[in-house]
């Protein structure tokens, strides 16, 4: 069973580019993504999140690029 959701490290491979170039796209708002938050266990600090990504997104992503 192939996987829905993906990293961002899995969508750049799958994008044959970067992470950098994949999260300046979701930074930018060109790919959706879903962003899980977590909290600092210390309770202190910033807060980080995890970010997936839905290949049926990425894959409508590409024919808006490729257009």
């Amino acid at each position: 069973m192939e996987a829905r959701f993906l990293t961002v490290r899995s969508a750049a491979i799958y994008l044959d580019c970067k992470p950098a170039t994949v999260r300046g796209w979701v930074n930018a708002d060109l790919i959706p993504c879903i962003r899980i938050r977590h909290r600092n266990p210390t309770g202190c600090g910033h807060h980080h999140c995890t970010i997936r990504i839905d290949k049926t997104q990425l894959d409508e992503f590409l024919l808006r690029r490729s257009r």
